[in-house]
């Protein structure tokens, strides 16, 4: 069971000429010729029309008649041909928009590349088998007038789904705001104006070609990455981000020039660069500005070696158009231009396969001259076309089988739409603007070839959110007369010995240094080196024979000098052992002060309290005081670790807080080594029951363990706990406790990997 609905069928002309009267539209199981009497499943005499009843499974097509009176054509079959298998296709319109050249060809190959993307998309069974797309194509010639005529008839009467094109910004930007209008989806596939990227005005455009503020921004990177920070610019003006691009490198643009079409030269305008000394120059023109731009420039002397110019990859075209001697002056010349040639390998493949098997003669008929593969523009034109097929694709297999326009846009600005196409990658910022890098070149004359080449540079990169990264230098830039060094943006004829040339012939000296002779070569001593001695560097006198002192002014002989400089050094000597001194008595009473050690009594948490009969003896050797006897807590947590804590009270009425016992705590703190019960920390105070936390230990005491029937110890085992045990003394030792005074079994721990650890020494 099955269904079309049938909106139009081919033109059928009746014989004799005559306007029809009546058009009758059928479907038959035979695809071929006029189908027999009878074997017609159904007939619709007005449209649009549904055709119902039809079998799965079964291969349809639908046919049309025209007639008058008695006169009827032959049966046409209709543009709306149904599949195999019942499933009938939906017919998707695509109105492109593009330019026809007769002469050279080139825009040409914007319908061929469209052309081309419909074909391989109806040919490939996984994206959008439900869907044919249909490619109406009309030429504008990039006539503002003609394009809007035709985007209309698009949206009006043709009814398409989405437009793609035109080629030239200023029609394009009239035909997108018809399309917003209309609410249908645009695609452009080479205009390049900046008008395009407002979404307020063109929420229903994208464009798989690139914004032309992408070149703009990259001339502020060129400069970025040259170190270059004042530049001249000749040409229209720029948009304001790009200026702001420019300031926040603290690049200076000292020259912006507009030049006018009706000037006969610029000369006037080259000179002003000359004079500002400004020795880098954009220049954003081409064609017959362009020309006179660089014969102006000739005529001024501000081309060649010292002079380093910037332009677009058109610019360089009028550049090459010059003869020979003019084209040597522009070596090195950098050119910033989209490259779009580092496509999907498979798809490109593809498309030249196509390309060798097109009969262009055939499919073309209108087109006298055919363009090279995927030259210019045809690779964002193919790619237009693909990414309105994915977005569409991407919606039905969702389970939208009728996406509307809006869907498809909400899908082409969905940050997670990309894909690799014929021109590169596919993705789309914002404002709907491709994010393309830029590609830096240089002029160079291949004298193998006997021609000049464009190597690449460096690619400047643009996120969809505008960050911009450098790639690294893909081929070392050769600048005019043959060097690799970075020219500077401008100079300062006298040069710069010890200082910055901030401006042309401008030097900024460094602090010491004085531009008596203009290039801060003369240092500077104050108060002067008197009679006998000579200014060298920055408050440095140079003295003559015997003379000494800062400015020359003491005479001294060899052994007052030598007692001098005994005497100095002793000094300096005496003044560091001094200071060491004072620095770890510094650190020691500031590590006190700070009492790491110190806890508060609510992060120790109690399940149970017992008293251990091998408690750990607080009493020190060194002190008569004590502390009382202590509680073990052996159920105890410390910030969620157990932890075992001894309650105590100091046996004296000394506060807990004296130099003494701070040292004393410090002291046991600072005490780590495997061998070593580790305190954690201790929580005194008057309002507080006092504690000290240690590390848990999960055997118990060494007396604990040797009073223990349970276990067996052998000698080896018995020898390992020795061990254990001296090497914690032998730490204590060395540590500045010096002894332990009170050693026994049960001042000794055993923690859960049997692991002897010394414990209750080092506090009073």
């Amino acid at each position: 069971s099955g269904a079309i609905t049938v909106t139009a069928v081919a033109d059928a002309v009746p014989v004799g000429g005559t306007a029809p009267t009546s058009t009758q539209v059928y479907v038959s199981s035979s695809d071929g010729a006029l189908p027999p009497a009878g074997s017609k499943v159904t007939t619709l005499t007005s449209l649009p029309g549904d055709i119902t009843g039809l079998r799965a499974g079964a291969v349809y097509s639908v046919w049309a008649s025209a007639c008058a009176g008695s006169l009827c054509s032959a049966v046409t079959k209709a543009n709306t041909t149904v599949e195999a298998s019942g499933v009938f296709k939906q017919v998707r319109k695509i109105g492109g928009v593009f330019t026809i050249n007769r002469s050279n060809g080139a825009g040409n190959g914007y319908h061929i590349a469209a052309d081309f993307a419909v074909r391989d998309i109806n040919e490939d069974p996984n994206l959008l088998p439900t869907t044919t797309l249909e490619l109406l194509p009309v030429y504008d010639q990039c006539a503002t007038a003609t394009h809007l005529r035709q985007v209309l008839d698009f949206v009006q009467i043709d009814a398409v789904d989405v437009v793609i094109g035109g080629q030239c910004s200023g029609a394009t930007v009239v035909g997108a705001q018809v399309t917003s209008l209309f609410q249908v989806p645009h695609i452009g596939n080479a205009a390049a104006d900046v008008k395009l990227s407002n979404k307020v005005s063109f929420p229903y455009f994208v464009r798989t070609f690139t914004s032309a503020i992408l070149n703009d921004l990259a001339y502020a990177e060129v400069a970025v990455r040259y170190g270059w920070d004042k530049v001249s610019v000749v040409g229209s003006s720029w948009e304001p981000d790009v200026y702001l691009k420019y300031a926040a490198h603290g690049i200076t643009i000292v020259n912006d020039l507009s030049l006018s079409s009706a000037a006969a030269d610029y000369v006037e305008e080259m000179t002003l660069i000359k004079e500002s000394g400004i020795r880098v120059i954009v220049c954003k023109d081409t064609g017959s500005k362009m020309t006179k731009v660089i014969t102006s420039a000739v005529e001024v002397g501000i081309v060649g070696q010292g002079y380093m110019w910037a332009v677009s990859l058109s610019g360089w075209g009028v550049i090459a158009s010059f003869d020979a001697e003019v084209v040597e002056l522009f070596a090195g010349t950098l050119v910033l231009e989209k490259i779009f040639d580092t496509g999907n390998a498979d798809l490109r493949t593809k498309y030249f396969d196509r390309y060798a098997s097109t009969n262009f003669t055939a499919d073309f008929p209108q087109f006298t001259a055919i363009p090279e593969a995927l030259s210019e523009k045809q690779g964002p034109t193919y790619d237009a076309v693909l990414a309105y097929a994915i977005a569409l694709d991407t919606l039905i297999k969702a389970g939208n089988a009728q996406p509307s326009n809006d869907q498809v846009m909400d899908t082409l600005f969905d940050s997670s739409f990309g894909f690799d196409g014929v021109s590169g990658q596919i993705a789309f910022d914002g404002n709907g603007d491709r994010i393309q890098p830029v590609t830096i070149m240089f002029a160079r004359f291949n004298s193998v070839a006997g021609e000049w080449e464009l190597p690449r540079a460096f690619l400047v990169n643009f996120s969809p959110s505008m960050a911009v990264s450098h790639s690294s230098d893909i081929e070392a830039v050769v600048f005019a007369g043959g060097s690799t060094t970075v020219p500077p943006a401008y100079v300062c004829s006298q040069g710069c010995v010890q200082g910055q040339c901030t401006a042309p012939d401008t030097c900024v000296c460094t602090a010491g240094w004085s531009s008596a002779q203009g290039d801060c070569s003369v240092p500077e001593c104050g108060s002067g080196c008197g009679a006998h001695g000579t200014c060298v560097s920055p408050e440095v006198c140079k003295c003559e024979g015997k003379w000494h002192g800062d400015r020359c002014e003491i005479l001294l002989d060899g052994w007052e000098i030598a007692l001098v400089v005994v005497g100095v050094l002793l000094a300096v000597l005496l003044v560091v052992v001094v200071l060491v001194r004072l620095q770890r008595k510094s650190r020691a009473e500031y590590q006190i002060r700070q009492m790491a050690w110190k806890i508060r009594s609510s992060d120790v948490e109690y399940s149970s309290t017992h008293q251990s009969r091998s408690a750990f003896s607080m009493t020190s050797q060194r002190t008569e005081s004590t502390l009382g006897a202590m509680e073990i807590k052996t159920s105890a947590h410390f910030r969620g670790q157990p932890v075992e804590v001894f309650a105590f009270e100091l046996a004296t009425s000394a506060p807990a807080h004296t130099k003494d016992f701070l040292v004393e705590m410090e002291l046991r703190r600072s005490a780590d080594h495997i061998n070593i019960v580790r305190l954690l920390g201790a929580a005194v105070g008057p309002e507080m029951p006092m504690c000290a936390v240690f590390e848990f230990c999960a055997k118990g005491s060494l007396d604990d363990v040797l009073q223990n029937p349970t276990y067996s110890l052998d000698w080896s085992f018995k020898y390992s706990l020795i061990r254990d045990m001296l090497s914690g003394l032998e730490f204590i030792h060395a540590h500045m406790l010096r002894t332990h005074g009170k050693l026994s079994a049960g001042a000794c721990r055993i923690d859960g990997r049997w692991v002897c650890k010394v414990g209750g020494f080092g506090l009073d």
